[in-house]
């Protein structure tokens, strides 16, 4: 039997539905290609994430600031001066710290000033007029001053403690008699010290390991760098394994000679 033919507009009706669905179908298409792509991104950005090693983190100083290092003029006797001329200058210093009122505070320390002038006078006292006053040996000079005094200004720390020769309260352990010669200036931030009171031994970060009998008032102990600094571990806490910060919170950038004149 012949198949009864539709009318005219059912045709069209129909065509238009197919036409239709597939506008619609090809509209959503796009949207579905995009939506994998930025998955595909975001899970790939993800694995690259994993896969790269993590940034190790630094605490960072701030700065520049400046300081005067002393009230008055230094005056000190030039090598070869046998005695007859003398050297004046006003050193101060360009330096960066955790905080800007560190070196300031350094004030409240007793024995700060003493040690600083002495210092200087030490690492002048060796030099002759032209090493100085002159050019590029001027410049040594201040940079020899800066290496001699860096320690003074900025000595290491042991845990939170506010001055740098008050007691770590976890430990028991305290800057020892030597600690103006220590040569360890990592930032506190970047380091620890490893203690095990009943193992009677310590360790800064993979350094090597240095055992105490506990009556020791100036304990040389190494990093892995071979800087070192001294502890005090006689009132050491028996029963405490852990760690603390240790290292400086600032350090000297250079020293600027103001005011030179020789006399």
């Amino acid at each position: 039997m012949a198949d009864k033919e539709k009318p005219e507009d059912e045709v069209e009706q129909e065509d238009g539905k197919q036409e239709e669905g597939s506008s619609k179908s090809s509209s959503k298409n796009p949207i579905k290609l995009l939506g994998a792509v930025v998955a595909l991104i975001a899970v790939g950005g993800t694995l690259a994430m994993m896969a790269l090693p993590g940034k190790e983190e630094r605490s960072r100083f701030a700065g520049p600031y400046f300081y005067e290092l002393s009230a008055e003029p230094l005056t000190v006797t030039a090598i070869d001066s046998h005695g007859t001329r003398y050297v004046k200058f006003k050193p101060s210093t360009e330096y960066v710290a955790y905080t800007k009122t560190y070196v300031g505070n350094r004030e409240n320390d007793p024995f700060f000033r003493s040690y600083l002038d002495a210092k200087m006078h030490e690492v002048s006292s060796t030099k002759t007029i032209d090493e100085m006053l002159r050019g590029a040996a001027q410049l040594a000079f201040a940079e020899e001053i800066r290496h001699a005094i860096d320690s003074i200004v900025f000595p290491a720390h042991l845990g939170d403690t506010t001055h740098p020769l008050d007691v770590e309260e976890k430990t028991g352990l305290r800057p020892g008699i030597s600690h103006m010669d220590a040569t360890f200036r990592g930032r506190i931030h970047d380091h620890v010290l490893k203690f095990d009171g009943p193992a009677q031994t310590l360790q800064i970060d993979v350094g090597p390991v240095a055992t105490f009998r506990g009556d020791e008032e100036d304990l040389k102990l190494e990093a892995q760098d071979g800087t070192y600094v001294y502890i005090d571990v006689t009132g050491f806490e028996e029963d405490f394994i852990g760690e603390v910060p240790i290292g400086c919170h600032g350090k000297l950038r250079k020293i600027i000679l103001n005011g030179r004149i020789a006399q």
